[in-house]
């Protein structure tokens, strides 16, 4: 019995063991399911951490951009608004250099004050809409609805004396009612008195030109200022950059300065007819076959019978005067009639006693007549705006002393020393070019010149 409670007791201890040693190994399994689960719990919180701060980026991130969105759609609402403001704002502009004796206003609208200025500015406009009907194409409903700005700019006082000394105004009042009138068509007409000083009617349009022709709303500029060589360089650039070139057209009130021309903007001729073109020169076109320019300050001539002949020693100094503005208008301020040059106008006086002619003079003869018996100018080898010309021109000379004969008087201001004489052939041509341009006094008087060495122009020159 004993022995079989020793049997017992051992087997009941060894189970005991080996089931202590199965609850070891639980408690070991149970502690890495713990630590495996504190493990994952760890993870998670920093997942759970990652994530959050994800989450808030992406909440920041969404409502910069629901800001950014509303900016946008407000920016976008402003464009809108700006772009629909900037369709209705559209315009078109014209810039006019009123300095000009080529830009002057026909004189039926010049003499009628305030109501000729009125009726200048409507029939300018009339035109602006012509030309972008039929120039540029536009419609007439766009046409009627398009605003035109026009600025003309000029020395008021020395344009008001220069209308009086021509006899086309009575009085320098008479011209200050024709700007007024101008400048009440339109609150978009303006006429700006630049006062004097020299090209500040150039300056001011070149400034304002560079000013509008980037601006988007200002659709096309109409330029009234093809007289001046001046303009070239400010419009060269123009002229490279298609988008500005095609924005800009040339308008012609008597012609267009040929290096003007060869920039290639659009030009018209429809204006023509609102402008005198008074004495202004054939430029850039051809001139009419026997045509050559006059000054402003001549009439045109009446169709008269021809006197009898005069013989130069009956001939009276005023029979041939030599007006600087007549040279100055091939120079840099073609025909400008507030210029200084055209402000202190004066006579070459004829010298008195015998003649002692100049070594050349014989270059004048014989006088030349066409088939109705008018008197013509010779055809020289130049055009005025030649270089040769205008290296002549600058250096002051005195006509008569080195076209004609020996011009000692005191009073000439012109110079007699400053060149050799005789002249060569082509600076006596080129002398005599400048010359022409005065108009014979006689030949305006009494509608014919017999002098055969007359250095002043006739009117009309050979074929």
């Amino acid at each position: 019995m004993a022995s079989d409670n020793n049997g017992s007791l051992e087997e009941g201890g060894q189970d005991l063991r080996r089931r202590f040693k199965q609850i070891e190994k639980l408690d070991s399994m149970k502690t890495k399911l713990l630590e495996d689960a504190l493990r994952n719990i760890d993870m998670m919180k920093e997942e759970l951490t990652e994530s959050t701060k994800k989450r808030k980026r992406e909440i920041q991130d969404l409502e910069i951009e629901r800001e950014t969105r509303r900016k946008l759609q407000d920016e976008v609402a402003e464009q809108k608004a700006a772009l629909t403001a900037m369709k209705q704002g559209k315009f078109m502009l014209v810039l006019i250099d009123a300095d000009a004796q080529t830009n002057l206003f026909h004189d039926d609208y010049l003499t009628r004050g305030v109501e000729g200025g009125q009726a200048a500015a409507n029939a300018l406009i009339e035109k602006v809409h012509e030309h972008l009907i039929n120039g540029l194409g536009a419609t007439v409903e766009k046409t009627k609805a398009l605003p035109i700005m026009i600025k003309a700019y000029a020395n008021l006082q020395g344009l008001s004396k220069f209308c009086v000394r021509d006899q086309r105004l009575s009085s320098p009042a008479a011209l200050s009612s024709f700007w007024i009138g101008f400048s009440r068509s339109s609150p978009l007409v303006d006429f700006v008195n630049v006062g004097s000083g020299k090209e500040e009617a150039d300056n001011k349009l070149r400034q304002v030109l560079d000013f509008y022709i980037h601006n988007p709303q200002c659709i096309h500029i109409m330029l009234i200022c093809c007289h001046d060589a001046g303009y070239v360089p400010v419009l060269r650039p123009y002229s490279t950059q298609k988008m500005l070139s095609q924005k800009i057209t040339l308008v012609s009130t008597g012609g267009i300065y040929p290096s003007m021309a060869k920039l290639g903007f659009r030009s018209t001729t429809i204006f023509e007819p609102l402008f005198s073109a008074k004495g202004s020169s054939q430029i850039g076109n051809q001139p009419p076959v026997g045509h050559i320019p006059q000054p402003l300050a001549t009439s045109h001539l009446q169709d008269q019978h021809r006197p009898a002949p005069v013989a130069t020693s009956q001939l009276k100094a005023e029979d041939h005067t030599q007006v600087s503005s007549a040279e100055s208008a091939i120079g840099h301020r073609q025909s400008s009639p507030t210029s200084t040059s055209l402000r202190t106008e004066f006579p070459i006086p004829r010298p008195f006693g015998k003649e002692t002619f100049v070594a050349n003079s014989d270059r004048l003869r014989p006088v030349l007549r066409n088939s109705a018996g008018k008197r013509v100018d010779k055809k020289l080898p130049f055009g005025i705006y030649d270089e040769q010309v205008q290296k002549i021109r600058s250096l002051n000379l005195c006509s008569w002393h080195y076209l004609r004969s020996d011009h000692n008087t005191s009073n000439c201001r012109r110079s007699h020393d400053a060149y050799p004489r005789p002249l060569s052939s082509d600076d006596y041509d080129a002398l005599w070019l400048v010359t022409r341009i005065g108009f014979c006094n006689r030949m305006k008087a009494e509608g014919d010149c017999d002098d055969d060495q007359c250095i002043y122009g006739h009117g009309l020159v050979e074929t």
